[in-house]
């Protein structure tokens, strides 16, 4: 992904996700996964579930 894109997606997906719509997002990207973060914890208010899977246990993180 081209880094000078990543902010107008995530705004884009904020818009979507604000009007009902629901998103499902993966990524290995440092810059993406932290771009998410802040528009959650910092401006939409909103919840992110992180499924992980740690020593042979489902674990379910809600950031």
């Amino acid at each position: 992904m081209n880094p000078k894109m990543i902010r107008p997606i995530v705004q884009a997906l904020t818009v979507l996700a604000k009007i009902g719509v629901q998103i499902f997002v993966t990524t290995h990207d440092y810059f993406v996964q932290q771009e998410f973060l802040f528009v959650a914890v910092f401006l939409a208010n909103r919840s992110f579930i992180s499924l992980t899977k740690q020593n042979a246990m489902n674990i379910i993180n809600v950031i």
